[in-house]
């Protein structure tokens, strides 16, 4: 019974502190957005209907790797301003992923795009061993590359930089107590995403 109550009160503990990494990590990304829109404010630039008469607005697109944290994804990218796109999918590995992002693009009056944004994916990780539990992913992601999106709209290729950037949980017993620690870090993998789609 003691033993049930130590694990229950050690998971409550690992909980809180994802909760609060978490936390963290979509404070980051409000302070990132909001940075970006102190240089480039939205409400300066045309409502969205007149704006996707200038630019087509709206993407689908399929990307290998990337920031999918996965094999690939399905993705919807939403142009919000001229040089800012949204973006927010549905990913396939061995289990899923959603990722989301938000994306500065260059280049209002050309095709030819220099991109930079960050993401947050999240997902479940199927366990292929009977006696483990699938694990819970919240993966921090960015986006370094070029994309070739016509301002008329048509095919949209995608290309770059997408590192990923894990937490790591780490449990392990301390040898001078006995007691059962967890610790966590970040990783990083430096992936690469291709994407191919149809801008209307």
């Amino acid at each position: 019974m003691s033993d049930y109550l130590i694990e229950m009160f050690e998971g409550e503990k690992e909980d809180k502190f994802m909760g609060m990494q978490t936390n963290k990590i979509f404070k980051l990304f409000q302070v990132i957005l909001t940075f970006m829109n102190l240089f480039f404010p939205i409400s300066n630039f045309a409502p969205a209907q007149t704006l996707n008469e200038i630019h087509k607005s709206n993407t689908i697109f399929i990307e290998a790797v990337g920031q999918s944290v996965g094999f690939f994804s399905l993705n919807y990218d939403h142009r919000v301003h001229p040089n800012f796109t949204f973006r927010v999918g549905l990913g396939v590995s061995l289990g899923y992923t959603v990722p989301i992002s938000a994306n500065f693009i260059t280049g209002i009056e050309t095709s030819h795009h220099f991109e930079v944004g960050v993401g947050l994916t999240y997902g479940r990780i199927i366990s292929l061993l009977a006696d483990e539990v699938d694990d819970i992913i919240l993966v921090p992601t960015g986006v370094l590359g070029y994309r070739y999106q016509p301002k008329n709209g048509g095919f949209v290729f995608r290309g770059g930089f997408t590192p990923w950037v894990p937490i790591d949980k780490d449990t392990y017993i301390d040898r001078f107590t006995g007691e059962t620690r967890t610790e966590y870090h970040f990783g990083f993998f430096p992936m690469v995403g291709i994407s191919g789609g149809y801008c209307f």
